[in-house]
């Protein structure tokens, strides 16, 4: 009798070391999604002695990478988020007058390389934020508001 459950301990071992075995060998995954928000702002300079301020813009962003061109328009409030994935992608206002009007480029609040004057961006899976601050025309301080 004491023979028999010799080998099925030894069947019910195995099975279970390998298993375990098989939890632990599973190969560690990059994830597959990431949040990005997109935001435009207008750098307005005021007279002298004030600071500038900076105001949401509506404009397109084109998103260019992993074999696709994605176009983001920003609301009223100057932001959009997409869903993309993970990746390294070239990011520009679609409009030309606005893409020479860029002052900075933020990801993630630090600025990064470009690449034919497009910042690109490294993407990782989670949640990330890329800024534009765009500086139009200065307007004139000569204290006749806008009569001139």
């Amino acid at each position: 009798m004491e023979m028999r459950r010799v080998p099925r301990a030894a069947v019910a071992v195995s099975v279970l070391a390998a298993a375990l075995a098989g939890c632990g060998a599973r190969p560690a995954t990059a994830p597959t999604k990431a949040q990005v928000t997109v935001a435009v702002r207008m750098v307005v300079h005021s007279c002298t002695g004030a600071s500038p301020r900076q105001v949401p813009l509506r404009a397109a962003v084109v998103l260019d990478g992993r074999g696709r061109r994605l176009r983001v328009t920003t609301g009223n409030g100057g932001g959009a988020r997409v869903p993309l994935t993970p990746g390294r992608y070239a990011v520009a206002p679609l409009r030309p007058a606005l893409r020479h009007a860029v002052v900075s480029a933020r990801f993630d609040g630090r600025t990064g390389p470009a690449s034919r004057g497009r910042p690109v961006v490294d993407v990782t899976g989670g949640r990330h934020r890329i800024l534009f601050l765009v500086a139009l025309r200065p307007l004139e301080c000569n204290g006749l508001g806008t009569v001139g």
